[in-house]
């Protein structure tokens, strides 16, 4: 096989790894225990097992050290939890940012007042209202004399 094909065929297998096998992963991590980490997925323990096996498969590396009461990680494990958190955290902002600005609550406001004009409280209620977007104000005076 050509180095490019072996390259591409590595990338894809490690593409194919699922979010959802990685949050399985975290939580029975931090619950150290299949049972009481597919009770609080709200699923049944078989299913996670395989799921686990499964990840570690197809990362190649034993994740959790089997006890007769519990699992505790591996070395590889504790490596894999520290990335699958941080993954799985910045997943979760991408998902709220993109919300926030399908909401139209994300952006750019620019305001402009005469200088004569006390600021409004209407002001104030759109800056409270948007607090994500970017708030641009200044005076609608010729710009040689609008100081920046």
């Amino acid at each position: 096989m050509r180095t490019s094909n072996m390259v591409s065929k590595l990338f894809r297998d490690e593409i194919d790894m699922e979010f959802r096998n990685l949050k399985y992963f975290v939580v029975v991590a931090e619950e150290r225990h299949f049972t009481r980490a597919a009770e609080r997925l709200g699923m049944a323990q078989p299913p996670l097992s395989q799921q686990i096996r499964k990840l570690e498969r197809e990362i190649g590396a034993q994740l959790f050290r089997r006890l007769t009461r519990g699992v505790e990680l591996t070395d590889a494990g504790r490596i894999l939890y520290e990335d699958a958190s941080r993954i799985l955290d910045q997943v979760e902002q991408a998902r709220s940012r993109v919300l926030s600005a399908a909401r139209g609550q994300t952006g750019h406001i620019r305001v402009g007042f005469a200088s004569s004009v006390v600021f409004h409280p209407v002001i104030a209620e759109i800056v409270r209202a948007y607090r994500t977007c970017t708030l641009t104000s200044g005076c609608l005076r010729p710009k040689a004399m609008c100081p920046r």
